[in-house]
Order: structure tokens, then C-alpha cells, then sequence
């Protein structure tokens, strides 16, 4: 009797403790999951933004998409490109030139564009997209491409992207254009104030992601597995908001009245830089995956756009 009562007395013992535990894991659960929410709110938000309408086809290019057939690219209805001039400072885009001359002579309506490197200096990345663009700056405002930190703070790097568009404004007279991920933008850069338009990357067919300060995108690149007549291998697809016609009357904005830059920056492209190795920007994956890409419309519709052979 008195080993059951023994018995007894430690299985209560462990019973209190078990259950004593179990009410400070669920304290702390609790304690964690407020802190957690409390920390969200503080975060510039994430919208989403489903009133597509009408849109226009376009894509955006490099030198890894090498030798294009332009007049093929234009033939299958894509209205718009966006080139690569270079990867910041160090690293000028190779098909730059010939990209450039072929979308103007295939009657693509272009816009250039800068992968921007945060550690290197602002104001000399714009100045090698500005000598880029003197002799022909193409018919859309150029870019700036937000997706890499380079080690840089948050603050900073909103810093340094608000010196380069205004570095772009001064020389060209033009409003640039901020390509940039929802999350990125939101983490990365503190969702900062930029009154620019907006080139969202999110590779989505559902509603894209909008990062403050934003409420809508101009441009939508939505995947980086496109296929195109005309372009060996994959291609970023993307859409503008609006038919051509809006297209052309919205963003043909040439400059009225640049300045131009000394004489030093005149020649930045063909001016020695040291060179500097760097690895190929990988975009993030797309979430459908697939030879064909569809474009996006809340009307029902959608183009399909498949491979060709190379030429």
C-alpha cells in the first residue's frame, strides 16, 4: 500500500510539471507570435494589384540572349524592348550596340535599361547609361534596375538610387523608370519614397505584388522562361499596362531641354575601366514553368508565345 501510494504521489509530481510546461511553451508561443505580428506592422506594405485591363507585349534583353532576330521579334507582335547598357560601372553590356540598332531599324519601341550595383558609385553608373543614350536615347525613359544589395544598408542604397535618378534627370531630362521585386524593394531598400514609375518583377499569372510606396505598375515583367520567334532560348516577358497607342502617348517623352555632360563623361563607354569579374544576376524563379509563357489580362484572354529555332 504504501509503494502504490509512493507511486501515486510521483505520477501527480510529474502530472503538475508536464502540465506546468506546457503552460510556459504556450505563454511563450504567444510571447513570439505577438512579437512577430507587432514587427510586420511596421513594415512597408505589400499590395496586390489585379486591375490588369488591356496590355502590351513586350521584353527585355541582354547579351546572354546573344544574336537576335529582330525583325522575327517585332513579326510576332512583341511592341516593346528595354536593352541592357551595362552592369554597372565595370561591365558594359556587349550587345548593347547591335540591340540597340536593331530594335530601332525593326521598329521595336525601346527604352534602355542599367543593372545597378549599390556599392559602386551612383553618379558615374548613370553617367555610363547617359553617354549611352546622347546620340539616341530611343523612345522610352531608361531604367534603373533595383534587385542586388551589394552589402549595402537598406538606407543606403535608397540613398544611392535617389542620387543616380537624379543624376538621369539632370542629363537627360527624363523621369527614369525603377524596375524592382515587391520583397526586394520592401526589404532591401525599406520600401523608400521614389515618385518614379514602376517596372515590378513578379513572376506570377495571378494578381503581381505591388511594394510601397506604389500603388500600380507601369510595367509588369512576370516571367524570365519566355519564349520568343526570333530569340534562341529563354527571354523576360513583360507587359505594359495599356494598349500601344497608350503606350506611345504616355512614355515617348523626349527630353526638352538636357544638359549636357562635360566632356570627361562624354565618352564614358569607350573610356578604359578596370575590370572586374562578375557573375550572371540570376532572376528569381518563375512559378510556372513550361516552353510557352502566357500573357496576363483580366479579360479572358491571352497570347501565347513558343519557341523558334535559332537563325
Amino acid at each position: 500500500m504504501r509503494g502504490r501510494g509512493r507511486r501515486a504521489r510521483r505520477q501527480l509530481v510529474r502530472g503538475v510539471v508536464l502540465v506546468a510546461a506546457g503552460v510556459t511553451l504556450a505563454a511563450a508561443t504567444i510571447a513570439i507570435a505577438w512579437r512577430l505580428a507587432r514587427g510586420r506592422s511596421h513594415e512597408p506594405a505589400i499590395t496586390l494589384d489585379c486591375e490588369i485591363g488591356p496590355t502590351t507585349r513586350g521584353i527585355d534583353v541582354s547579351y546572354y540572349q546573344e544574336t537576335i532576330n529582330w525583325p522575327k521579334v517585332k513579326a510576332s507582335g512583341v511592341e516593346f524592348v528595354f536593352v541592357r547598357v551595362s552592369d554597372g560601372l565595370y561591365f558594359d553590356d556587349p550587345m548593347f550596340a547591335a540591340n540597340w540598332a536593331g530594335t530601332k531599324s525593326s521598329n521595336l519601341i525601346r527604352g534602355a535599361y542599367q543593372f545597378f550595383r549599390p556599392e559602386q558609385d551612383p553618379i558615374e553608373q548613370a553617367d555610363v547609361l547617359v553617354a549611352a543614350l546622347l546620340a539616341d536615347p530611343g523612345e522610352l525613359p531608361p531604367v534603373i534596375d533595383v534587385e542586388d544589395a551589394g552589402g549595402q544598408s537598406p538606407a543606403e542604397i535608397a540613398r544611392r538610387v535617389k542620387i543616380w535618378l537624379a543624376r538621369v534627370h539632370d542629363r537627360l531630362g527624363l523621369d527614369a523608370i525603377v524596375y524592382t521585386g515587391p520583397a526586394f524593394w520592401r526589404d532591401s531598400v525599406g520600401g523608400a519614397e521614389v515618385d518614379r514609375p514602376l517596372w515590378i518583377a513578379h513572376y506570377t499569372s495571378e494578381c503581381p505584388q505591388i511594394p510601397a510606396p506604389w500603388t500600380s505598375w507601369r510595367f509588369w515583367q512576370f516571367t524570365a522562361s519566355g519564349r520568343v520567334p526570333g530569340i534562341y532560348g529563354p527571354v523576360d516577358l513583360d507587359v505594359f499596362r495599356g494598349t500601344p497607342d497608350e503606350l506611345r502617348s504616355t512614355l515617348l517623352r523626349v527630353a526638352t531641354s538636357p544638359t549636357t555632360p562635360p566632356a570627361h563623361h562624354t565618352n564614358l563607354l569607350s573610356r578604359a575601366r578596370p575590370a572586374q569579374a562578375l557573375a550572371p544576376v540570376k532572376k528569381p524563379a518563375p512559378s510556372s514553368s513550361g516552353d510557352a509563357a502566357t500573357t496576363p489580362s483580366n479579360k479572358g484572354r491571352s497570347v501565347t508565345i513558343r519557341a523558334s529555332p535559332r537563325q
